[in-house]
Parts: structure tokens; sequence; C-alpha cells
């Protein structure tokens, strides 16, 4: 990556801030990009309770996605649209029950791992 990438200025910032998380998730969203994203969030709580931006899918996550029809079915790997889907319903839950995106993502994971794909 050249230093005039914007995705590579923002992963190699020293303290990104919020707006520059939530722009970096939606340059490429896909696992290896939100996954590490989480952890960085996981670590830096206060930023965590604020963020708006994309978290990642795993295959928990998609397995409670499809269970709970909220949106169309995935198959495979999530679309750019399955991540802004996944993104607008975790953030209007995140507002009805007052808590964190990031813990919504932890719960549908958690959930996502005691279905039973047949």
């Amino acid at each position: 990556m050249s230093t005039d990438n914007r995705a590579y200025v923002i992963a190699t910032k020293a303290n990104p801030t919020v707006p520059e998380l939530e722009e970096f998730s939606v340059i490429e969203p896909g696992w290896s990009i939100l996954f590490p994203l989480k952890i960085y969030l996981i670590y830096h709580s206060e930023q965590a309770k604020i963020y708006r931006g994309m978290l990642p899918f795993g295959s928990e996550v998609i397995k409670f996605y499809n269970e709970a029809e909220l949106g169309k079915e995935i198959k495979g790997t999530p679309s750019f649209s399955d991540h802004v889907r996944l993104k607008e319903v975790t953030n209007a839950l995140a507002d009805h029950l007052g808590c964190t995106t990031m813990m919504l993502n932890n719960e549908m994971y958690l959930e996502g791992s005691r279905i039973k794909v047949e």
C-alpha cells in the first residue's frame, strides 16, 4: 500500500478517532479488516461506546442473521450491502435497547454459535 492510500493512513495511525474507524470499516468490509477493528475496539472501550461503523459477520453472526431473517439470506461471503444491512440493524437495535453495537455483535455471535445448521 502506498502512504497516500486512505486505508493505509488510518490503519497505521497510532490513535485513530471513531469517525476514522467508521470510515475505515467501509473502505473494504470483510473479516480480515473488520475483525481486527473489533479487537481494537474491545481494548478501547470509550471508543466502542460510540462506534457506529461496520462490524464483522463471521460464520456465527451469519447463522444468527439468517435465522432471525434480518435481510436476504447470506450464502457464502457477505456482500457490501449485507454489511450495510447488518450495520443498520445493529445501530437501530443499539438505539432501541440502549447498548453498544459491539455488545450486540457479540450477542449475535453467541446466539449464532447455538444454532445448528442442517
